[in-house]
């Protein structure tokens, strides 16, 4: 049934609405108009739009993904240029995220920047590997490694270990993906 009304918004809502508007924090669509124009560009959408899609919309989910999203322009650009800098230690890198809402402190997002920019040096944070530990490395080492630092240093020391028995490169992401299946990931 189509709507009869001639004006559909109340009295008092132009008002409201405009107001409303002028209160929408300036950066919050940054990731929707990324992807927009990558669309426009495309002329398809890749994995890596809708992921972000995914994220911009499912901002409640997490409240701190509110405060990523109204950070001021440029911030997440120095955060991670300081992070991927040559020559830090995983602890430096680490450290460099912290202005980032939802980074920094927090092991899985952080991990997976990280991965994301190099996956032969590191692998990502995530419980079903961490899960089966115990039946992939000694019992001896009795190391913490909800301590991203301490995780990554360890999936390279494994990486290693492989490579020399297996005789074929093994990197921290593989070892790391290895671990996700065997802890029950799909």
């Amino acid at each position: 049934m189509a709507c009869s009304a001639k004006q559909l918004f109340s009295q008092g809502a132009r008002a409201s609405l405009t107001a409303a508007l002028g209160k929408y924090p300036a950066g919050y669509d940054q990731v929707l108009t990324e992807v927009h124009q990558r669309l426009q560009d495309k002329g398809h959408a890749t994995m890596l739009d809708l992921a972000g899609l995914v994220g911009w919309k499912h901002v409640q989910n997490a409240p701190w993904m509110y405060d990523l999203y109204v950070l001021a322009p440029g911030t997440v650009e120095r955060a991670t240029a300081a992070a991927f800098a040559p020559g830090l230690a995983d602890v430096q890198r680490v450290s460099a995220l912290h202005g980032i809402p939802g980074f920094g402190a927090g092991k899985a997002f952080t991990s997976v920047l990280l991965t994301a920019w190099d996956p032969e040096s590191f692998g990502v944070f995530d419980k079903l590997a961490n899960s089966v530990r115990p039946k992939v490395v000694v019992p001896k080492c009795v190391c913490v490694w909800e301590d991203l630092p301490t995780y990554f240093e360890h999936l390279r020391r494994l990486a290693v270990e492989l490579s020399a028995v297996v005789g074929a490169q093994w990197t921290p992401r593989q070892v790391e993906m290895a671990m996700f299946i065997l802890g029950g990931g799909k």
